[in-house]
């Protein structure tokens, strides 16, 4: 024998070659030849290894195949925990019918221990236990988890009800056993049938065992055969009916047939069976507790399904069941519906899982109602549940389900309503996933318009379609071990378990639903592609399962959002052009305006031909486009209001912070915008459209690119657009030609101003009674008498502090805040409760004496007030009086005569209801720039606002705060002077 290199103790080279004789008696049953070398006998055993290795792994694949059915069984239930489930010890345990699994609440543990156990052990080795089933007490702690089918008979009849064509192979069932349960009266007709064939043959076999056993035949040798143990009774294989012999084909017509099948629904009945009926025959009183095993029970297709709570923000929802679908399956990744159920084979220490319900509810595309794809998942949990503590579960367990449904139905209805009734008013916060907030103001339900614009909101509309009903199967990653004992030693054959499926029945299930529902069989009609048909008519559409949300467009705020049907209400009619208190012939000429171009519109749709126009080149816009100018307060944006009240139409308000400041978004937003605007019918306005309008110069490119995309765009807008400004004077001369009309609203006179006074005083009336009816206070009482005095005697008090519009409504709601709050005070011991508030002139005192010293305060900061530096901007002229103003008829322009030269000074004209004051400034204003030099604004006169380097220029012939105005006799116009000697003259006519 050669020493192995690297050895050179003498002591660890015995002791390797001890061991390596150790393995190769081990492996080869003998020690090898001592001639041999280390190197060698050492590759031998290597080679040995390698051969032994491959022949088991052939060996484990060929018995891990071997699960084919047995050729004879028990037609017995036998009853094991998991240990025994997974153990075959004899031949006895592979043959029973049928093979139930029960567990307990410790089955991680048993599972967990089976595991050690297989890795401690060799296939050598004894196994730990024998075959036992469990006791009756021990049933009592347990419930069915699964069971294993080991009779060929009743697997033939499964296949053939479920038209699928099985091998010849044990299958195993997982609770809660739906294909099963489905197909349990199938088959119990099917047992009725064998009964009815082989029942009579089965008892004269019966007769004749029982005669064999009683009197045995000797034979000749005198001997006696014929033991109970070795008789059988006679097993025919063809029917004796041959007229029914086409329906049932052998194995399973016979009478081992016919007593496995009565093993299979006896089991079925006593053990399977009672838990769906267990969960069908609870109630809302009486609401169960359920394993999560046992959830498809609990959901019937075509009942309602309530979630209460749901990850997926839904609140208070019915949605209706269809299928559930498999863990395994990506729903984010896939692209078409699949249905099937939710789990494989739910067991401990393999992962989450859930239950997940394939519902539908219905929504609204903007064209027709259509079916939306739901998904709502349970996840698995240990133990059971109240019925009620699931995210989801069936209406009918609700203790308060009339009163949701009939709370739903309702919700259900005004959806229906309000998509058909585009104009609205909501108030109430919003649905919005990451912006909700509180609106308030009207908005425009438009499903097919938000779903352009926000196509993340499109719902997962079902995709009509049937599906092959299919019941896969799959093979069980903890195999059965089948112990046999052959020439004094034990070995175990591992047993591949098919766990199937049963997938079919709910593809089946949902199949079904697409035949039987009505509004899904309608709807299928309808979403054939290349056909014309009519949507889902609203009748068959169930309220109850309309959502909450609607989509809209909320007009104040420019956007889209979701809103709540339960915050909706139809838009009050109210009166808003008769409370207008402005000029009544601009009242006339703006609605016949707007009336004239709605019944224009009207008209082309009905008609359905291109409309003539006026225009050289066809295909420019039929619009109507209105200016309005004045000062602030007088009633601009309510004429605007008015005209959409009256005609029953939306108001789009539009302001410039809107539409931004460069040209290409003010070009985007604007056609998005005059878009929408026509598309719902509204009066657009665009309040203080000066930035638009201003007049274009040189220097300035930018804004000469804002008026020039604003111009272009105006051109072919086909609504109505109301444009507002306090500063006329300052737009380009452009837009006089695209404008169709210009209105100037003057200040208000003493007659308009005591109409708003009395117009704020009856609503605020109302709404103190509104208040007192909600909080059960007094009224307020408000003395309007006194109140209409302090009106004449503020206006007639200081001409430059006259209120406006806006101005008074907010005094009277300052005042009336006061006054309640000083009431409040007096009344903090409830004694005098019954005294209600009063509202009286000195309130309206306080707000005019802080209005005053405000105003005083910017005059003295900006040295003038507002109208002059209005007029020295040239943006606008205050005191410019019409003499057709306030005429209720139309009356020519009136001529003008030159009178004697007079000298010149500053005169407000007033219109004051047949009253008439010429007040006469004879204050001299001054320039910073030119010293002391006092100036007019003549042509003649010694300053101009051109000769001012602050100022822009203005048009020729507007009017300043110090041109003269007018009495109710007649009025005042400046003429231009044709000999440059002349001065300016007031003539008065």
């Amino acid at each position: 024998m050669e020493p192995a290199n690297g050895y050179n103790n003498t002591d660890e080279l015995q002791d390797l070659l001890k061991k390596v004789s150790q393995l190769e008696k081990a492996v080869t049953g003998d020690s090898a030849p001592e001639q041999r070398s280390l190197t060698e006998r050492i590759a031998s055993l290597e080679n040995e290894v390698t051969q032994l290795r491959g022949s088991n792994q052939n060996k484990d694949k060929t018995e891990a195949t071997n699960n084919t059915l047995p050729k004879s069984t028990i037609p017995e239930v036998r009853r094991v925990a998991w240990s025994d489930f997974k153990n075959w010890y004899n031949e006895d345990d592979a043959r029973y019918a049928i093979e139930a699994l029960y567990v307990g609440s410790d089955l991680s543990d048993e599972v967990r221990r089976e595991h050690q156990r297989r890795r401690r052990s060799t296939a050598s080795q004894t196994p730990e236990g024998s075959s036992k089933q469990i006791t009756e007490q021990e049933m009592s702690r347990r419930w069915i988890y699964r069971f294993r089918v080991q009779s060929r008979a009743v697997l033939a009849i499964l296949s053939q009800h479920l038209r699928q064509n099985w091998d010849d192979e044990i299958r195993t069932f997982i609770r809660p056993f739906r294909p099963l349960i489905s197909l349990h009266d199938k088959m119990k007709d099917s047992l009725a049938e064998l009964e009815r064939k082989w029942a009579d043959q089965e008892k004269i076999d019966a007769d004749l065992v029982k005669q064999t056993v009683n009197t045995p035949q000797p034979n000749k040798d005198g001997t006696i055969t014929g033991t109970p143990s070795t008789l059988e009774p006679t097993n025919t294989l063809t029917s004796p009916d041959t007229d029914c012999s086409q329906k049932l084909h052998a194995p399973e017509d016979s009478i081992i047939a016919l007593r496995e099948m009565r093993c299979y629904i006896k089991f079925m009945e006593d053990e399977v069976m009672p838990i769906q009926s267990r969960l069908a025959s609870c109630t809302a009183e009486t609401p169960p507790k359920v394993r999560w095993d046992d959830l498809w029970c609990l959901f019937e297709r075509g009942q309602y399904v309530f979630t209460p709570v749901d990850p997926s923000k839904r609140t208070g929802n019915i949605r209706q069941p269809d299928q559930p679908q498999t863990p395994d399956e990506d729903d984010d990744n896939n692209d078409s519906v699949d249905w099937f159920i939710c789990e494989s084979d739910p067991e401990p220490e393999r992962g989450s899982y859930s239950l997940d319900l394939w519902c539908y509810h219905i929504d609204y595309d903007g064209r027709a109602f259509r079916p939306v794809f739901d998904l709502i998942s349970i996840d698995y949990y240990h133990g059971e549940k109240e019925v009620d503590s699931l995210v989801a579960y069936p209406l009918k367990f609700a203790r308060d389900e009339h009163q949701i449904l009939e709370r739903l139905h309702s919700r259900g209805e005004s959806f229906k309503k309000y998509i058909h009734t585009s104009r609205s008013f909501y108030s109430g916060r919003s649905l919005d996933d990451k912006d909700a907030r509180h609106y308030e103001g009207e908005v425009i339900i438009d499903f097919e318009e938000a779903l352009v614009h926000r196509p993340d909101w499109m719902p997962n509309w079902l995709m009509y379609t049937t599906f092959r009903s299919e019941f896969p199967s799959t093979l069980d990653d903890f195999p059965i071990k089948k112990w046999t004992r052959t020439n004094e030693k034990t070995s175990a054959l591992e047993v591949s378990e098919i766990l199937q499926k049963d997938d079919g029945v709910e593809i089946a299930s949902f199949n079904d639903s697409l035949r039987e529902d009505s509004f899904l069989v309608a709807w299928k009609e309808w979403d054939k592609p290349g056909l014309e048909t009519k949507p889902p008519a609203i009748e068959i559409v169930d309220p109850v399962l309309l959502p909450q949300r609607l989509l809209a467009y909320f007009l104040r705020e420019r956007k889209f959002c979701k809103i709540d049907v339960n915050f909706l209400q139809p838009v009050k009619k109210q009166m808003a052009f008769d409370d207008l208190k402005i000029d009544p012939r601009n009242k006339r000429l703006v609605r016949s305006l707007v009336h004239s171009h709605f019944q224009s519109k009207k008209t082309g749709k009905i008609g359905g031909s291109k409309q003539i126009t006026q225009d050289i080149i066809q295909g420019k816009a039929n619009n109507l486009i209105i200016l309005l100018h004045g000062v602030p307060g007088v009633g601009k944006t309510a004429t605007a209001e008015a005209v959409a009240e009256v005609n029953d139409k939306p108001l789009f308000p539009i302001t410039c912070g809107d539409l931004g400041l460069e040209p290409e978004d003010i070009e985007n937003r604007l056609t998005e915008i005059f878009q929408l605007a026509n598309r719902w019918n509204c009066v657009l306005l665009l309040d203080e459209a000066d930035v638009f309008l201003a007049a274009r110069r040189t220097e300035d490119l930018k804004r000469n690119a804002l008026v020039s995309v604003f111009l272009r765009i105006l051109e072919y807008y086909n609504g109505i657009l109301i444009l507002t400004t306090n500063r006329v004077g300052t737009i380009d001369e452009a837009f006089q030609s695209r404008i169709h009309t210009m209105l100037y609203y003057p200040r208000l006179t003493f007659e308009q101003t005591k109409e708003i006074f009395t117009m704020n005083i009856r609503k605020l009336e109302a709404i103190e009674s509104q208040r007192s009816q909600d909080t059960g206070q007094p009224p307020m009482k408000i003395n309007e008498h006194d109140i209409l005095i302090f009106a004449q005697d503020h206006f007639e008090r200081d001409e430059d502090g006259r209120w406006n519009g806006r101005q008074i409504r907010n005094a009277f709601q300052i005042a009336s805040s006061m006054a309640r709050y000083e009431w409040f005070r007096e009344n903090d011991d409830t004694a005098n409760i019954e005294v209600p508030p009063i509202l009286n002139s000195k309130y309206f005192e306080r707000v005019a004496s802080t209005a005053y010293e405000f105003n005083d305060y910017l005059k003295a900061a900006r040295g003038k007030d507002n109208p002059e530096l209005a007029h020295e901007r040239s943006e606008r002229a205050d005191h410019f009086e019409s003499p057709r103003m306030y005429s209720e008829t139309w009356s020519p322009r009136p001529k003008l005569h030159r009178r004697p030269h007079q000298t010149h000074y500053n005169s407000y004209g007033t219109y004051d209801g047949g009253r008439s004051r010429l007040s006469t400034d004879t204050r001299a204003r001054y320039d910073d720039d030119q010293g002391e030099r006092p100036y007019g604004h003549g042509r003649n006169s010694s300053y101009s606002a051109r000769d001012s380097s602050n100022t822009p220029p203005r048009r020729e012939g507007i009017r300043d705060s110090t041109s003269p105005g007018f009495s109710d006799q007649g009025s005042a116009r400046i003429r231009r002077n044709p000999s440059p000697e002349a001065e300016d003259r007031v003539f008065r006519r």
